[in-house]
């Protein structure tokens, strides 16, 4: 009787060991989270809100948002590029794991789980739950990198690949460019900084251009802009007690351009935050910085130290260190004089409904602002659509045509002010290789104003009969719109 009930109790105690053996090699529910290796966690990327990053350095945080995107938090808060958060954590996540080392415990520290260079990734859930991947040293023969967590009860292994992933955290999933995409028609307000006590303020109106109201008004002009305004005021507004004066609308288009989407070479260590370290680069006291407010209340601040080497530079995007390209610094740098528009027209082609250009007998070319300007864009056409005046006939055809207006219309608000002259009140061109431009604007405003060659010295000016206003302009421009005359017949 009792050899029978050993036997049961042996039996009972095999039974035993054999369930608690399937269940710590993860029996049907947990396959892989055990001794024989798999798969390494039973979520993906979208059941997760937040992942610590644990290091002996230190620790940073990314997290959700409610919008699904994430933001990096902790040590250093940054901006997290989406699709760099796929490429690297979905390897990790998705990852497997090899087979639990014999006789090994969870975290030994032979196996650099204590090191300097040791990671620790946990995982937050959305539901509560949590998990962990810790990452220690690497198995100088195999390759493999010693990992505890996952649902293992002992030290396993995991590829380099992955390790590699992760070791780079969380630089490599960081915003490789200033910021997320901002077009200057994004923003309703910049202002720039130029050094830690002056501040051009930049307002676009809702009449469409952009104003930049000067720290000190006229007197930090200099150069052409500052004759110009001494001469004309079509170009500066009163407003709240200040003068404010039409800004290059192309310069800050750049601006924006060049500030958000130059790329990001490099992230530096925690060591470069120290102020010794901001001071030599330029970042204190501030050299140059910007802060774009955009339509919606989205608020974005950057901020640049000096050049450096090889093109670099480094800068401080919402308050976290990047290194990128002097090429984001540059259209800050120039005098405050260049930041004012300084072209030949005062208002822009490109806003009108509609302009003509003629001679003096005889149109040259028409062009009408297309119904859906966008939709042309988006392929590659003409906003323009070409008018045929009475009596003419269009020698190319409307395409050719309406391409020779937007053509024109580019060059006409790219035309530059070489030098500023006295008003003169009466006609001041020849008689002869003159041309008139039209431009109806959607407020109803109409712009007239003559290309053509000055009487007393043969200088190539834009003339505005209005206001008596002489430009001098690149003589090209005269040659550009001979060669239109044979557009209409």
């Amino acid at each position: 009787m009792r050899s029978w009930l050993i036997r049961i109790g042996l039996i009972a105690a095999a039974v035993a060991v054999g369930a608690w053996i399937w269940t710590w090699s993860g029996g049907d529910e947990g396959k892989g989270r055990g001794l024989q290796g798999g798969p390494l966690f039973p979520f993906g990327l979208a059941d997760l809100a937040s992942i610590e990053l644990h290091r002996s350095s230190g620790t940073d945080t990314l997290v959700r948002n409610e919008d699904g995107s994430w933001r990096l938090e902790g040590d250093v808060a940054d901006i997290v590029d989406a699709q760099a958060f796929e490429v690297v954590f979905g390897p990790i996540v998705g990852g497997n794991g090899h087979s639990v080392l014999a006789g090994t415990e969870p975290d030994e520290r032979r196996y650099g789980f204590g090191s300097e260079t040791a990671l620790e990734l946990v995982f937050h859930r959305h539901d509560g739950g949590r998990d962990r991947l810790a990452l220690g040293d690497a198995n100088a023969v195999s390759g493999l990198v010693y990992a505890s967590g996952a649902g293992r009860r002992g030290v396993f292994g995991v590829g380099g690949g992955l390790y590699a992933k992760a070791v780079r955290l969380p630089d490599n999933v960081r915003y490789k460019r200033i910021f997320p995409r901002l077009d200057a028609v994004d923003l309703d307000s910049l202002h720039i900084d130029r050094g830690p006590d002056q501040q051009l303020n930049f307002v676009r109106w809702p009449d469409g251009p952009w104003w930049v109201r000067l720290p000190e008004g006229r007197q930090t002009l200099t150069g052409k802009a500052d004759r110009y305004n001494n001469l004309y005021d079509d170009r500066r507004r009163d407003h709240d007690g200040a003068v404010w004066f039409l800004a290059d609308q192309r310069l800050l288009t750049e601006l924006v351009y060049r500030v958000t989407d130059t790329q990001v070479a490099a992230f530096p260590s925690k060591s470069a935050r120290h102020t010794a370290n901001l001071e030599e680069v330029g970042l204190i006291p501030l050299y140059r910085g910007a802060t774009l407010f955009a339509t919606g209340g989205l608020t974005r601040r950057i901020e640049f130290g000096h050049e450096q080497d090889q093109q670099l530079v480094m800068a401080r995007r919402d308050g976290a260190l990047v290194v990128t390209r002097n090429i984001a610094l540059h259209p800050l740098e120039g005098p405050v004089s260049g930041f004012l528009d300084l072209g030949a027209l005062s208002f822009r082609l490109a806003d009108a409904d509609s302009f003509y250009i003629d001679e003096v007998v005889h149109p040259l070319i028409w062009g009408r602002k297309a119904a859906d300007p966008a939709a042309r864009r988006a392929k590659l056409e003409s906003i323009w659509d070409a008018v045929v005046p009475p009596n003419y006939t269009m020698s190319f055809g409307a395409e050719t045509t309406g391409n020779h207006v937007a053509d024109v219309q580019t060059y006409l608000d790219r035309l530059e002010c070489v030098a500023v002259r006295e008003p003169v009140a009466h006609d001041c061109l020849l008689g002869q290789d003159r041309w008139r431009i039209t431009a109806w604007m959607p407020d109803g405003v109409k712009h007239t104003v003559w290309l053509g060659t000055l009487l007393i010295d043969g200088k190539p000016v834009l003339w505005d009969p209005g206001s008596g206003k002489v430009l001098e302009v690149p003589g090209e421009i005269l040659v550009t719109l001979r060669g239109l005359r044979g557009d209409l017949q």
